[in-house]
């Protein structure tokens, strides 16, 4: 929901009696308490605690709660699910010759980079320091191979800062509602 929406959502208002005649109110004041600006703070506390302030992200904990929700609508709807997690190879070798404020670069060109490559209904999630998870709705394991792959070709082509060419690993597992435990998986 939108500040504005919100804001008429949730406006309290006060009736008070100004006078108590033979049980007859005569009068009153309303009071309007104007809540725009803890509902924008109460927005921007919340992305704070959703997104990884470095790679701009989703956390690990938004990724859980994104994760059960696309469990459930694949569930629902009886739709595939695909999940690809990948880290960036040698990494510590890159914070170790460049520093970490290079790492750090990395970290945030690499997720600019993926989050050019996917549609908004994918969700992104930093799960650990150079750990990276992407929900993909609506994707059987081959169109996860696909993403993977165009992924792939974009982040070789990109130079990463002074670390220079980034590549990643990545694994990548596909839910199919009302499967038998053994689903189909690659790496």
């Amino acid at each position: 929901l939108g500040v504005t929406k919100r804001v008429f959502d949730l406006w309290h208002v006060f009736h008070l009696p100004l006078v108590w005649i033979m049980f007859a109110i005569v009068g009153g004041i309303v009071v309007n308490l104007d809540i725009t600006e803890r509902v924008a703070l109460e927005e921007r506390l919340q992305l704070a605690v959703d997104t990884d302030v470095l790679t701009h992200a989703y956390s690990r904990r938004r990724f859980y709660e994104l994760l059960r929700e696309e469990i459930a609508r694949a569930n629902r709807y009886r739709r595939p699910l695909a999940l690809v997690m990948f880290d960036i190879d040698r990494f510590k070798q890159i914070n170790d010759e460049h520093g970490h404020l290079i790492g750090d670069e990395v970290l945030a060109s690499l997720c600019k980079v993926v989050h050019g490559q996917f549609r908004k209904s994918e969700h992104l999630a930093r799960f650990g320091g150079d750990e990276f998870m992407l929900v993909l709705p609506e994707a059987r394991l081959e169109d996860a191979v696909r993403i993977v792959e165009r992924l792939r070709e974009s982040l070789a082509g990109h130079t990463f800062c002074e670390a220079g060419a980034v590549t990643c690993s990545f694994g990548i597992a596909e839910y199919l509602p009302d499967a038998s435990a053994d689903s189909r998986s690659a790496t």
